[in-house]
């Protein structure tokens, strides 16, 4: 059985990053707030955490990525989790 991989293109720079997983803020400030962990596909780099709200904005799902498409890198604002 393969595990599920979400990759998606950054809109502005075209660069391809995979969904690690979607989180729950609990800093003081943000707490409850809905993020996605991701990182770039080719390594460079580290973790990165965006809002989710934002993360949709900027990112769209790749099209035809793999022979058992994954859901949409779409993560619930009421549950702070990914669908799937």
């Amino acid at each position: 059985m393969s595990a599920c991989v979400q990759r998606v293109r950054n809109k502005k720079t075209g660069r391809i990053y995979v969904v690690v997983g979607a989180a729950t803020d609990c800093t003081n400030v943000r707490e409850g707030t809905p993020v996605v962990l991701y990182r770039r596909a080719d390594s460079v780099g580290g973790l990165w955490v965006r809002e989710t709200r934002e993360f949709n904005d900027k990112f769209e799902p790749l099209e035809g990525d793999a022979p058992d498409p994954c859901p949409p890198p779409v993560v619930s604002a009421e549950a702070g989790t990914s669908r799937g």
